[in-house]
């Protein structure tokens, strides 16, 4: 079972899509996110195959 964690991202796509691009690669079975997502446009950006727990604000 593989983790992945991130936060404070404040809606910096770039840095949103290569941490999503690692958690595809380590193919994280959940991924948590520890706030700062604010827009929906961010929100598009996380993974798909996985679990996810994210805070808004």
């Amino acid at each position: 079972m593989k983790f992945g964690i991130f936060a404070d991202t404040h809606d910096h796509l770039a840095n949103i899509r290569l941490a999503v691009d690692r958690f595809n690669d380590a193919r994280c079975d959940y991924v948590i996110f520890a706030g700062d997502l604010v827009p929906t446009f961010a929100k598009a950006q996380v993974p798909h195959d996985c679990q996810f727990w994210g805070q808004r604000g």
